[in-house]
């Protein structure tokens, strides 16, 4: 995975490049919110289909209107192929963002003490925002972390979800073949829909966030907060 540290880098990269080129936090941050003031909706009430399976140690599946109605749309053409839609975490509290952002700090300290801070701290936001210096994806009701399930069990993706590892990124060639594949075919119903993937994250996609925005080359984010 590469890393673009100013916007007009990554604007400049092909679609393809930019699925393997993660956007440095601080870039991100230079996109605009103009928010639109759309609501949020509970996954289990709209999900009239029964195409989404939800993680049991969550509560709260709410998203925005806008994304939620994608969401439905990759997890209908997954359907068509025998998939269901693992849904882990959408909106997230800022006290809980604060919190894992402390963690997964502690986490990089702990295992690569080698690093600098500043490298230390490009490592640790291409797996958590942090929600000091900007408006974490989250947070605004337009990100999901995800995963695929067949026949009501798991499908093996590759790695854990939240692993601070190099096979965690997307396009990671460290996984056996058909984890690879798996994660294309999510890759590819989330794209459809509408969704920009996180290079750094193959569990994580979101819609009119920042990162949203930058890879679909938009003016400017349309979700601030909630």
């Amino acid at each position: 995975m590469q890393t673009a540290y100013t916007l007009d880098d990554y604007l400049a990269l092909s679609p393809f490049d930019r699925l393997r080129t993660y956007l440095d936090e601080p870039a991100a941050n230079m996109i605009p919110t103009v928010e639109g003031g759309e609501p949020l909706v509970d996954l289990r009430e709209v999900d009239t289909d029964r195409r989404l399976v939800f993680a049991p140690q969550m509560t709260d599946f709410r998203m925005r209107a806008g994304a939620a109605t994608r969401l439905l749309q990759a997890a209908d053409a997954l359907h068509l192929l025998g998939y269901q839609l693992f849904i882990l975490e959408t909106l997230r509290p800022k006290a809980v963002q604060q919190q894992l952002f402390e963690d997964i700090s502690r986490q990089c300290e702990a295992d690569y003490p080698d690093l600098d801070a500043a490298e230390r701290y490009r490592l640790i936001t291409q797996f958590i925002a942090d929600p000091y210096r900007s408006i974490p994806p989250h947070l605004t009701g337009g990100a999901v972390d995800l995963a695929l399930m067949q026949n009501q069990e798991r499908v093996d993706m590759g790695s854990g979800v939240n692993a601070l590892e190099e096979r965690s990124h997307l396009l990671s060639e460290q996984i056996p073949p058909l984890a690879q594949a798996q994660r294309r075919l999510l890759l590819l119903a989330m794209l459809q829909a509408g969704f920009a993937p996180m290079p750094s994250e193959w569990w994580h996609y979101s819609y009119g966030d920042g990162y949203w925005a930058a890879y679909a080359q938009q003016p400017q984010a349309i979700y601030g907060q909630v």
